[in-house]
């Protein structure tokens, strides 16, 4: 009777201990926007609506990445897709800056700036963004939107 209370005890410590260790990977590999990568502030602005059509709708999300040293930071490596998830699916968008990144390095209070371009079924609205950071680290940027009224 005893041997099985400890199995059962040792097996929810071991749910419990998977548990937390996923959860702390996925904490330490994933960061919240506005965020700050080796000094350069990267933010997403609310989405904004382009064109609405009948079927479909053309959004764009601001971004802006901003020096917040005294000396001048290297812009972090996007990637060139975002994932934007609505109410109802998840959907790739393309990464467009005004000026190419890769190498770019900014004076302090300086920016720079970006959006991500995708078009979505009528009625739909971007409800979180994840961007991929490729250099020097690989974490991946969340935000949430408030949802937008239509």
């Amino acid at each position: 009777m005893a041997e099985a209370y400890y199995v059962v005890v040792w097996s929810l410590a071991l749910v419990a201990l998977v548990a937390i260790f996923w959860f702390s990977y996925r904490s330490m590999n994933s960061r919240r926007l506005p965020a700050s990568l080796q000094g350069v502030r990267i933010e997403v602005m609310p989405p904004v609506r382009m064109e609405d059509r009948v079927v479909d709708a053309d959004w764009e999300i601001p971004l802006v990445a901003t020096n917040v040293t005294r000396r001048p930071r290297a812009l972090p490596l996007l990637g060139a897709s975002a994932q934007i998830k609505t109410e109802h699916a998840l959907y790739n968008a393309l990464v467009e800056t005004e000026l190419d990144w890769a190498g770019l390095e900014l004076n302090p209070e300086d920016t720079a700036f970006g959006s991500v371009r995708l078009t979505l079924p009528g009625g739909q609205a971007p409800r979180r963004i994840t961007l991929r950071q490729l250099q020097p680290r690989q974490y991946a940027l969340k935000a949430r939107f408030q949802p937008a009224s239509t």
